[in-house]
């Protein structure tokens, strides 16, 4: 029988019964179910815990550490390439119907300038005789492969992709501070519009009653009652308004610094003091120019572009390379230590080439080069002109905002005399209830739009010093 149909039945007494302990049974699963954050007190952050702990703890940062670390680990196995290789020889076969098993090792090691020497001893036995070799090579590469530039190639371009991370985790960090900053004074600007709006609402509660009171004894007309009420009601939506708006903020911030959403947070007090600019354009260009991280990107890949270029340039030379060779040779039938005395010993010396006469495909290869060495230099121009355009455009939109906050912080002025005489009027019977609720509304409104004129310069000055490249110190 279904739950909803037992319900809505009579309960015998067996029902009864069974009712009470299934409720019984259910009554500890409800309690382990019940919020726990309904006695903990919230985590309380200011602005400087906030940087910390995004910085500590922020998933977008972490993944980048570990992108900085992989990069890290490619450029060691670049270098790797350089080390003494280490290698154990082994072989069993059977050659003619005879079973061949050899044994032994071989060492060798690359130079940065292209050369490679190996050392390779090997025992065998075969046929019940057994043999031993010691091979030396050396192998110099005389045009296309000598030299440095081309031989370190996969470390330096390893190295750049170590930079191209570091400035990435950089890059990330930034980011990271300037939202965390901007849902920092969300949360501040979204609990002063709750303490504006409860206020508000509490205060059109009084003067509806007030009105009320006046009406019935004839002093005030029902109109001014439902002019109260009405505003009473507005100020009660913006308020659930502001509580939904600062709920998100918190969750934002919470998202930002990794903790649980189901952790309650709140801020510290904190100042919305504006500075004063203490450095002038040209000056702030100058510090963006050296600090900032697309510059220092646009540099760096001009300078990969360049070295690429070399390369390409250095592989138009012919593939020619001088090889030698020494080995010693012996066999016996049994494993001693004559066996290296009665031996054969062969010396080769020869010069291997597989160059393409017409290296049509490196002609191309070095010309494109070119071509992208071009692109990136005209990508730094831009990124400079871009750069200054940014830094330009945050300024002016800070000068706009200072006068936006002197234009507020003078509305405030103005609506606060028009309050105070709106209340003498008021309070004299000179005026019904009218201009002290608009009054009141405009002063409050006022003193919502300078906090987030304040906040926006405050966050201004932020995306300047994350534009400029002096955000994370």
């Amino acid at each position: 029988m279904p739950l909803f149909c037992f319900l809505r039945e009579r309960l015998t007494l067996k029902k009864k019964t069974f009712f009470r302990f299934f409720v019984f049974m259910l009554l500890p699963v409800a309690i382990s179910v019940r919020p726990a954050l309904s006695d903990e007190p919230p985590i309380m952050l200011s602005l400087e815990q906030a940087i910390e702990m995004a910085l500590d703890r922020n998933r977008s940062i972490q993944t980048a550490k570990n992108n900085l670390e992989s990069a890290a680990l490619n450029l060691n196995t670049a270098h790797s390439d350089f080390d003494v290789k280490f290698r154990p020889v082994a072989g069993a076969g059977v050659t003619d119907g005879d079973s061949d098993i050899s044994t032994g090792i071989s060492l060798s090691k690359n130079m940065s300038q292209g050369m490679r020497v190996s050392v390779s001893p090997l025992i065998s036995r075969r046929d019940g005789d057994y043999g031993s070799s010691l091979g030396l090579r050396l192998d110099v590469p005389l045009f296309r492969y000598f030299g440095e530039l081309v031989n370190t190639q996969y470390i330096r371009s390893s190295e750049f992709s170590l930079r191209s991370s570091e400035r990435s985790l950089t890059s990330t960090k930034e980011t990271i501070v300037l939202d965390t900053v901007t849902s920092f004074y969300a949360i501040l600007e979204q609990k002063k519009n709750v303490e504006m709006n409860r206020f508000l609402a509490e205060r059109f509660k009084s003067h509806a009653a007030i009105a009320q009171i006046k009406t019935d004894i004839g002093l005030a007309q029902p109109l001014d009652v439902y002019r109260s009420r009405i505003r009473e009601k507005d100020a009660e939506v913006d308020l659930t308004e502001s509580l939904e708006n600062l709920q998100n903020a918190c969750d934002q911030l919470k998202s930002m610094l990794a903790i649980p959403q189901r952790t309650a947070i709140d801020i510290c007090d904190t100042p919305v003091d504006i500075p004063a600019p203490d450095m002038e354009a040209h000056q702030i260009e100058t510090i963006a120019f050296e600090h900032s991280i697309t510059i220092k990107s646009a540099l760096d890949q001009l300078n990969e572009s360049q070295r690429d270029a070399r390369i390409a340039e250095h592989y138009l030379l012919p593939d020619l390379t001088l090889s030698m060779d020494y080995i010693r040779s012996g066999l016996d039938d049994h494993l001693n230590r004559n066996m290296l005395l009665t031996t054969d010993d062969i010396w080769r010396v020869y010069l291997t080439s597989s160059t393409d006469f017409a290296r049509t495909a490196e002609k191309n290869s070095y010309r494109q080069s070119l071509i992208a060495l071009k692109s990136k230099e005209l990508e730094l121009a831009d990124t400079k002109d871009q750069l200054s355009k940014e830094v330009r455009s945050q300024l002016d939109m800070l000068e706009k905002t200072r006068e936006r906050i002197r234009l507020m912080e003078a509305q405030i002025h103005d609506a606060m005399g028009k309050l105070e005489l709106a209340e003498v009027k008021f309070n004299n019977g000179m005026a019904d209830n009218f201009d002290v609720i608009e009054a009141e509304t405009e002063h409050h409104l006022a003193r919502l739009h300078l906090l987030s004129a304040q906040i926006d310069y405050i966050i201004g000055t932020y995306r300047l010093r994350k534009i400029i490249g002096t955000l994370i110190g």
